[in-house]
């Protein structure tokens, strides 16, 4: 060992340093204590070090951005299409005898509020579900010709009149009454995809607008990815307003002559 006053090589055992006479008794203790710690942290580091190696390295973990989901399993778009569905054909039906025989409405009232109708419920029944497109359609037609069948029944049944229209006349403006209610439906369903497509543009690019337009590489040149993207962005805002305009002709076409 070395003497801690003047650094001579001494034996371990001396209590004297036999170079600088000094006293041993004190400090030979605390420097074993130092050297025997010294040597388990050489042990610690020595074990960590051979545990960290053979065990298998932790990729960094990236960065996620939470994505705007939307449920579209099958059952949970049937279920709300079938209580959108009968929910507004039972609304209209509640508007009609309400406007027509209990307040004694406009007619175009009546029309108005029979195509809003299935549109609002539409809307807030598949707000957060993306419905398949066919069975929309198909959903919107049999949600527009229940209604209007019902309406008949209840004029027929209250007016004593006939339920089936008489005439070609009746039968066109029975028709576009259909036509006008089933895309009042399927206006409020595209109202929804609307919103969804908002929410989930959002959350893949953050801060960027929906109506940006299409965007060019390096070299000037747009991909067909991008253009399809942009119409489709395009169609989904364009669409419910399209659906919309043409439900309100439908429906007030006959009666504004």
């Amino acid at each position: 060992m070395n003497c801690p006053y003047c650094h001579s090589n001494i034996s371990s055992r001396a209590q004297v340093c036999p170079q600088c006479t000094r006293d041993l008794w004190l400090i030979k203790p605390l420097q074993e204590e130092v050297l025997a710690l010294q040597q388990k942290i050489a042990e610690l580091e020595l074990k960590w070090a051979d545990g960290a190696s053979s065990e298998p390295q932790n990729e960094p973990a990236e960065k996620t951005i939470p994505i705007y989901s939307v449920s579209s399993a099958p059952a949970n778009a049937w279920s709300n299409l079938t209580v959108a569905a009968v929910l507004s054909i039972a609304a209209a039906l509640l508007l009609h005898w309400l406007l027509l025989f209990v307040y004694d409405t406009n007619p175009l009232v009546l029309r108005l509020a029979t195509i809003l109708a299935p549109a609002l419920i539409s809307a807030l029944a598949l707000w957060f579900i993306k419905p398949n497109r066919l069975a929309l359609v198909l959903t919107s037609l049999l949600a527009g010709t229940m209604a209007v069948a019902g309406m008949l029944i209840v004029t027929g049944l209250l007016d004593n009149v006939p339920i089936v229209p008489q005439n070609l006349r009746d039968w066109r403006e029975t028709l576009e009454y259909v036509l006008a209610i089933a895309l009042g439906f399927l206006t409020g369903a595209l109202t929804a995809s609307l919103r969804q497509h908002v929410m989930r543009r959002q959350a893949r690019t953050p801060g960027k607008g929906f109506l940006n337009g299409v965007q060019r590489d390096g070299h000037g040149r747009i991909h067909v990815d991008d253009i399809t993207e942009a119409l489709e962005r395009w169609g989904t805002v364009v669409g419910p307003l399209v659906s919309g305009g043409m439900a309100l002709y439908a429906g007030v076409k006959s009666l504004m002559g």
